[in-house]
């Protein structure tokens, strides 16, 4: 039976095969424990975690030092937004409405607790406002959460901007790059970042290993959420699965090896779809059309009551979303959708396509005529 072809990226990736590969030795024969330093199999794992460390640093700019791993790009949220340290007269944290859920559930959670929460609005171009960031208060901000990329709109954020405003008005700064990293050259240093979350399983890497960037000098402002051990530093207890480190640098070092190229090509899809489903149905719509997003990225408004009729309709053919995986389950309007201006009938219209490395052009031009196809029956 024929697959659907995939336009999910944006959920996750495939497992890249050479990250399989380079995985495989680690669960049966390298498969000591890289805590253990008393024998050879605790130092092989020890220097395999270690040179994945180096893989994921050196794709954003950090040293291996400041790299902490987790279980993923939600835990290292949490570690951040609920570890950071206030202090004194900081006892507020930011974020902008276009966060990912687990943001915006973990800083309500710290509402509920007693810290204010101040809520930064983006533009309708997707964009956080820095005339509202500007007018922060100064010195009472412990924290500020903005996302590098978003993962329904693909609009990328100008960090490097926004951590100057910051750090004028004595905030730290986290950014929560499981969209962006890998797939667009990041700088953590150069864009004056201060902690930054990632996951692999977004970059063609195994699902439940993940990264959080701490810039050396924010260690002691940060609070473990776990004890148990000092594995990682005192941020996160546990024995780290050998395995997944192992596959994660792995996947860093392809996307290191081949973004430009893996860039060129998702763009390519990205057009060729957009020109066949643009004249074959003219009066869809683009959400949003910034030229500041990750390639391969297209939301796309229908001109249908309904889109999940449609993504019914099309199942077997092809795969795509409404918006993040994570909200799946729950009927609500997009969040994202809204904090740019769009209504909930519009965003009812909307569909949220990526496209990726085991891509083909092929793909594009079909997905188009699958899509609508369906949007010609229910029209008629």
């Amino acid at each position: 039976m024929q697959r659907p072809i995939y336009l999910d990226f944006q959920s996750t990736t495939p497992t890249d095969p050479r990250v399989v590969e380079a995985m495989a030795p680690y669960w049966s024969m390298h498969f000591g424990n890289p805590h253990s330093q008393t024998h050879r199999y605790g130092h092989e794992a020890n220097s395999a975690v270690e040179t994945a460390r180096k893989h994921i640093a050196d794709l954003i700019g950090a040293d291996p030092d400041e790299i902490i791993f987790t279980s993923g790009a939600t835990e290292s949220n949490n570690i951040i937004i609920q570890g950071i340290k206030l202090r004194g007269h900081k006892t507020c944290i930011s974020h902008s409405t276009i966060e990912h859920k687990c943001v915006l559930e973990t800083c309500a959670a710290q509402g509920r607790r007693g810290i204010k929460v101040i809520k930064i609005p983006v533009t309708s171009a997707g964009q956080v406002d820095e005339c509202f960031l500007s007018e922060l208060p100064n010195d009472s901000i412990a924290l500020t959460c903005i996302m590098y990329a978003n993962n329904e709109i693909g609009v990328v954020q100008p960090i490097k901007g926004i951590s100057t405003i910051l750090k004028s008005k004595g905030s730290l700064l986290h950014v929560d790059a499981a969209q962006a990293v890998g797939k667009i050259p990041i700088d953590v240093v150069d864009s004056g970042i201060d902690f930054m979350s990632i996951s692999a399983h977004k970059i063609y890497g195994p699902k439940g290993i993940g990264a959080l960037y701490i810039r050396r000098e924010m260690r002691n402002q940060v609070k473990p959420l776990m004890f148990g051990g000092q594995q990682e530093k005192g941020i996160r207890p546990g024995t780290l699965p050998l395995p997944l480190c192992v596959g994660f640098g792995k996947a860093c070092a392809l996307a290191k090896k081949q973004m430009f190229t893996d860039m060129e090509h998702v763009e390519r899809c990205r057009a060729i779809f957009l020109a066949h489903i643009m004249e074959i149905i003219p009066n869809c719509k683009l959400n949003v059309n910034a030229k500041a997003r990750i390639p391969g990225t297209i939301n796309l408004r229908l001109p249908v009551p309904d889109i999940d009729f449609i993504l019914t309709r099309t199942q077997d053919k092809i795969a795509a979303s409404t918006g993040s995986a994570c909200a799946s389950g729950f009927v609500e309007a997009s969040h994202v959708l809204s904090a740019i201006g769009l209504t909930p009938a519009e965003a009812e219209q909307s569909l949220r396509i990526s496209f990726g490395r085991t891509s083909s052009v092929q793909d594009a031009k079909q997905a188009a005529l699958y899509l609508s196809e369906a949007v010609s029956s229910i029209c008629m």
